[in-house]
C-alpha cells in the first residue's frame, strides 16, 4: 500500500469518530531522542496513563525529577519531596487510572499522586512513612489489594506497605517483615494475583522465591532456577497472564510461566474440569491460565516452570522492562529488544550515554525511556517516529479568521522514508480526540512546517496533537496549546530582582473577562507555546500559580516569587485567565538575576538584571512602576469582589 494511500484510509477512519490508540508494533525503530533531567538518574517509572515519567536522581539531596509527556517542549521538574525521602533507591507506578500514584523508596516510602486534568500535570505528595528504619531499595504494586512492597537489600527483608485502601498495620508481628534465608533481595514484583517474585542473590548466585500473599503470615517456597552463573539484577512480570522475566548480569533472560489447573473452585459446578461446565457463558473465558472469572482478582497459577529465553543479551545487563510480546534489555549504552516466542534480538540500539535504568509507556503509547547516568538525560526510544515540535508562530489567536504555523521533525534522520501526519485536536496522550482535516507527508529527519487554520480550532484553551504514521503503522506524536478568545497579555509587565527573590509586576486590565491572573517562570527560557513547570527551591510554589485581581479596578498587580537561588537567571511571563478557567496570551518573556545586588541598584546599572533586550523601552509610567518596584514589597492584593464589576 502506498504511503499516500496508507494516509487516506487512516484518515478515513477516524473522521468516523475518536482517534482510538491501536496497539504499536513494538520492536523499537526510532531513538534515542535525548531530553534534558539533571543529575545522577538511578530509577524511573511511568505513571499509569502514561501521562509523567517520574526519575530518581542520586544527587545530594536526592530529589524526584519528572516530565509531562503531552509536550516534550516543556522542561523538566525537579522535588525534593521536602526532605521527606532521603537516600531514594526506587520508584514504582502504582494506583489506576483515575488516581496514578508514583510510590518512591529509600529512607521512606512516599506517596506522589498524579493529576492529569491540568495542563502540565500536576503532582500532590503525600507524608511519607518509614519502615523501622529499613532502606526500601525497589517496590512493588499489588493492584487487586492496593498495596506495595518493598525489599530491603541492606536487611534482607521484604516488607508490606500499605497505600491506598488496605488495612491492617506496617510489620505486624503476625506477618511482616519476612525474612528469606540466604536471600539478600534486590528486585520484587507481583507475577500474579497471589504470589510475589522476589529476586536476589545469594553471594554471586543468584536465588529467586514465591511468596503467597495471600495468606497471614505470608508463606514462601524457592524458585529453582536454570543452571546459570550471573547474579540476578533486574525483574518484570504481567501479572494478568501469570508470567515473569528475571535478568542476570551476564545477559541471560529466563521466563517464569504460571500454569493453572482450571479454575480456582470459587462458583459450585464451575471447576473448568468437568463436562458439566458450560465454559461459553459470559464472564468465564477460559482463555488466560488460572483466570476463574469468578472474583475481581486477576490470573492465578497452581504451579511455575522456568526456561532461558535467551543467554546473549547485552552484558553486563543493567535492566528491563517488557511491553507487548517484547522484552527491553537495557546493558551498558545499548538497549535489545528481545522477541519472547524465538529469544531473538529484532532491534539494538546504542545510547548515547551508559543507562542505570530502563521503564516503559502502555503498548497504546509505544515509548521506552531509558535514564543516562552519565549525562542527566532520558533517552526516548520508540517503535513510531518521535515527533519534535521546533516552533510554534503563535499560541494566541482573536478570531477563527487566524491560523498556526508549526515546524516539526519526525524521526532520528536515520531511518529513511516518510511518515503521514494529521492533526488531533483536544486529544489525550494516546491519541483519542477530534480528527481535523488538514494532513499530509514528512520525510523523516526532516523539518517540516504546516499551518493549523483557525477555522478548524475552537474558542478557549485547547491542545493540538501533531501525529506522524510511519509505513508500518506505528504513531509518534507531540501537542502544542492554544488560546482563542478576547483576552490580552497584560501591560506594563516588570521584573525586579532582590536577595533570593523577583517582584513580578503588571497593570491590571480591567476587563471583566478576566478572573485571575497566572505567573509561569523557570530557570531556563523558555518560548512561545511552553508551559514551564519549574519550582521556588523550597518546593513551595510552582510555576503557574494564580495571583487575584487588585481590589481597585486598573490598578499595579504585583507578586514575589521567592525563594530562588541567588546569581541565578530565571525567566517569568504572566496572563490574564477568565472565568472557565481558559489563559489568555502572555507578556514577552523577561528575566532577572536574584543576587544581594538586585533591588534598586540593578535598576542604576549594577548587576541583577537581565531583562529581555527586545521589551519596548518603557514610557515615564513604566519607570516610575520601576522605580516604586525599589520600595519595600507590599503585600499581595485581595482579589476583587465579583459584584464591582
Amino acid at each position: 500500500m502506498s504511503m499516500a494511500k496508507r494516509g487516506r484510509v487512516i484518515a478515513a477512519g477516524l473522521l468516523t469518530g475518536a482517534f482510538a490508540a491501536a496497539a504499536w508494533a513494538g520492536a523499537i525503530q526510532f531513538g534515542p531522542v535525548d531530553k534534558a533531567l539533571g543529575d545522577a538518574p538511578v530509577a524511573l517509572a511511568v505513571s499509569i496513563g502514561d501521562r509523567v515519567v517520574g526519575v530518581i536522581q542520586a544527587t545530594d539531596p536526592a530529589v524526584l525529577g519528572w516530565f509531562d509527556t503531552q509536550d516534550w517542549r516543556d522542561d523538566a521538574v525537579q522535588n525534593d519531596l521536602a526532605g521527606a525521602v532521603t537516600d531514594m533507591r526506587c520508584i514504582e507506578a502504582a494506583g489506576d487510572s483515575s488516581d496514578p500514584i508514583l510510590l518512591v523508596g529509600g529512607s521512606a516510602v512516599s506517596l506522589v499522586h498524579v493529576d492529569g486534568s491540568t495542563a502540565p500535570a500536576t503532582l500532590g505528595f503525600e507524608s511519607a512513612f518509614g519502615l523501622d528504619g529499613d532502606t526500601v531499595a525497589a517496590l512493588a504494586w499489588d493492584a487487586d489489594r492496593e498495596i506495595a512492597y518493598g525489599a530491603d537489600d541492606a536487611g534482607s527483608r521484604v516488607h508490606w506497605i500499605p497505600v491506598t485502601g488496605a488495612g491492617g498495620a506496617v510489620d505486624t508481628e503476625a506477618g511482616w517483615p519476612l525474612v528469606i534465608p540466604d536471600l539478600t533481595p534486590i528486585d520484587l514484583t507481583m507475577v500474579d494475583a497471589d504470589t510475589l517474585l522476589v529476586i536476589g542473590n545469594d553471594a554471586d548466585t543468584p536465588k529467586a522465591a514465591l511468596v503467597d500473599v495471600s495468606t497471614s503470615p505470608p508463606t514462601w517456597q524457592e524458585l529453582e532456577l536454570p543452571a546459570v552463573s550471573g547474579a540476578a539484577v533486574a525483574v518484570d512480570s504481567d501479572p494478568d497472564a501469570a508470567l515473569g522475566w528475571i535478568l542476570l548480569a551476564d545477559g541471560t533472560l529466563i521466563e517464569l510461566v504460571g500454569e493453572s489447573v482450571g479454575d480456582d473452585d470459587d462458583s459450585v459446578g464451575d471447576d473448568d474440569d468437568s463436562a458439566g461446565d458450560d465454559d461459553d457463558s459470559a464472564g468465564d473465558d477460559d482463555d488466560s491460565a488460572g483466570d476463574d472469572d469468578d472474583s475481581a482478582m486477576g490470573a492465578r497459577a497452581d504451579s511455575w516452570t522456568t526456561r532461558i529465553v535467551t543467554t546473549n543479551g547485552p552484558s553486563p545487563a543493567t535492566d528491563l522492562v517488557q511491553v507487548g510480546g517484547l522484552v527491553h534489555v537495557l546493558g551498558e549504552a545499548v538497549v535489545d529488544s528481545i522477541d519472547l516466542a524465538t529469544g531473538e534480538s529484532v532491534a539494538s540500539f546504542a545510547l548515547t550515554s551508559p543507562g542505570s535504568a530502563i521503564a516503559a509507556s502502555s503498548a497504546s503509547d509505544g515509548l521506552v525511556y531509558v535514564a543516562l547516568r552519565g549525562t542527566g538525560q532520558i533517552s526516548i526510544l520508540s517503535a513510531g517516529p518521535f515527533v519534535d515540535i521546533t516552533d510554534v508562530s503563535t499560541t494566541a489567536l482573536s478570531s477563527t479568521a487566524a491560523s498556526i504555523d508549526v515546524t516539526f521533525t519526525a524521526g532520528d534522520g536515520i531511518e529513511e522514508g516518510t511518515c503521514t501526519w494529521n492533526l488531533v485536536l483536544d486529544g489525550t496522550i494516546t491519541l483519542q480526540g477530534t480528527l481535523l482535516e488538514a494532513t499530509g507527508d514528512a520525510i523523516l529527519g526532516e523539518a517540516t512546517t504546516i499551518t493549523v487554520p483557525g477555522t478548524e480550532l475552537i474558542a478557549g484553551n485547547h491542545r493540538v496533537f501533531v501525529v506522524c504514521t510511519d509505513a508500518d503503522g506505528d504513531r509518534g506524536r507531540a501537542s502544542f496549546p492554544y488560546y482563542m478568545g478576547d483576552l490580552s497579555a497584560p501591560a506594563d509587565f516588570a521584573v525586579q530582582p532582590a536577595d533570593a527573590r523577583v517582584l513580578v509586576s503588571w497593570t491590571d486590565a480591567d476587563d471583566e473577562n478576566v478572573d485571575h491572573y497566572v505567573v509561569h517562570f523557570s530557570d531556563s527560557e523558555f518560548a512561545v507555546g511552553t508551559t514551564p513547570t519549574s519550582t521556588t527551591t523550597d518546593g513551595n510554589t510552582a510555576s503557574g500559580f494564580s495571583v487575584a485581581l487588585p481590589t481597585t479596578l486598573g490598578a499595579t498587580v504585583s507578586t514575589e516569587v521567592s525563594p530562588l537561588a541567588n546569581d541565578t537567571t530565571y525567566w517569568f511571563a504572566v496572563a490574564a485567565v477568565d472565568a472557565d478557567g481558559a489563559e489568555g496570551p502572555r507578556t514577552q518573556v523577561l528575566s532577572a538575576t536574584p543576587g544581594v545586588t538586585g533591588g534598586v541598584a540593578a535598576i542604576t546599572g549594577d548587576p541583577g538584571c537581565s531583562c529581555n533586550t527586545s521589551s519596548p523601552t518603557p514610557g515615564p509610567r513604566g519607570v516610575a512602576l520601576l522605580l516604586a518596584l525599589g520600595l519595600p514589597l507590599f503585600a499581595l492584593a485581595r482579589r476583587r469582589p465579583r459584584g464591582i464589576r
